[in-house]
């Protein structure tokens, strides 16, 4: 086993590349999210989000975990208006503040052809200016899970996101009449560029949404569009979820008489087009020859992909000990390695998240309602 862990920390990275050059299986594997306590309380309700967009991010908060599911079947049971009533073991609430609001204003310039001579000859062109606005919020919200029978925190964490638009409008006086400079003399210009800009406003009656005085704080729109960011990261740290994994296979064989076998031949052939496909060809091969690497260590890729992780286990274990005295490449020793890992870090998740679905104590019961 320590042989094992030399090798995996010093040479992980460059297995996890070697293996993508290699055929393999992809399949989709547990990740235990990072509040098991808060994935353990599946009946709940949403309460409210206090500051900017927060009765809009409490519905979507509430669809977010609707819509969470694992397995195919929803993670949780939320208790919300349209449902019917039940007993929740926990309630969702949070804070939503404005960490950073900025607007950078500035003039755009373009010209317009106004008279044609021709399909793509313009005769006469003019410039016009936009008052132009980039603004950009970051916000931060911070849900809590209360845990109905103890009231205690269960789930707290810190969500930052932001959001960028730009929105221009033309005018209809020239911005240089005003002392209004263009984009690329903004920074330099610290003139009254607002005492100016308002009395064009106020000559010509026009008005913008961000123009001096008229400016009120950050966009609805934005101010969502940098929430809506967070609920993907917050449903991956409350519920279980599947990330995509590829277990490769081993193409070739230290023994000369494994590697030259018609069946092994044929398995890696078919493994380049269906990983699957090859599985019984490995296995019977792994009965064949006890003695093989590549063998052992590709049944234990198609016991993996069906969650038999006894086999896989006791397949991987094989192939790592018979690597120690084989003349293995060193790609392949630490393909072995991986496969090690990534099965162990597979089976954990399994195994809790099989734990979290059977922990009904700390979901109370419709019964009484």
């Amino acid at each position: 086993m320590n042989d094992m862990k030399k090798c995996s920390v010093g040479l992980f990275a460059l297995g996890v590349l070697a293996s993508c050059a290699s055929p393999g299986i992809v399949y989709d594997a547990p990740v235990l999210p990072s509040s098991e306590a808060a994935a353990a309380i599946r009946n709940v309700s949403v309460d409210d989000f206090s500051g900017p967009a927060g009765f809009w991010y409490r519905g979507e908060f509430e669809r977010m975990l609707s819509a969470a599911e694992f397995d195919g079947r929803p993670w949780f049971r939320v208790s919300t208006s349209r449902t019917s009533p039940m007993r929740v073991a926990g309630t969702y609430s949070g804070v939503i503040t404005i960490a950073d609001h900025q607007v950078r204003e500035y003039i755009h310039t373009s010209s317009k052809c106004v008279e044609w001579d021709g399909l793509f000859d313009c005769e006469r062109r003019i410039e016009i200016d936009e008052l132009c606005f980039d603004e950009t919020v970051r916000v931060n919200v911070r849900p809590r899970l209360i845990d109905a029978r103890t009231r205690q925190v269960v789930f707290s964490k810190s969500y930052r996101s932001s959001a960028s638009d730009r929105t221009c409008h033309d005018l209809p006086w020239r911005a240089s009449d005003y002392g209004y400079r263009s984009r690329d003399e903004h920074d330099e210009y610290h003139g009254d560029r607002h005492d100016r800009v308002r009395r064009a406003n106020d000559r010509y009656n026009y008005t913008h949404r961000y123009g001096g005085h008229h400016y009120r704080g950050p966009s609805d729109h934005l101010v969502r569009s940098a929430l809506r960011q967070t609920l993907r990261r917050v449903r991956n740290d409350i519920a279980p979820y599947h990330r995509r994994v590829r277990a490769a296979f081993l193409m070739t064989d230290a023994d000369p008489m494994v590697a030259a076998d018609a069946k092994f031949v044929r398995a890696a052939e078919v493994a380049r087009s269906d990983g699957h496909a090859s599985c019984p060809i490995w296995q019977a091969l792994a009965v064949d020859y006890p003695a093989s690497v590549s063998a052992a260590h590709n049944s234990g890729v198609c016991a993996e992909v069906v969650s038999d992780f006894q086999q896989a286990r006791a397949a991987y274990r094989r192939s790592f000990d018979l690597a120690q005295s084989s003349a293995l490449e060193a790609d392949d020793m630490l393909r072995v390695t991986e496969s090690l890992q990534r099965l162990s870090e597979n089976e954990i998740g399994h195994r809790t998240i099989l734990d979290l679905v059977g922990q009904t104590e700390k979901q109370p019961s419709d019964k009484n309602l």
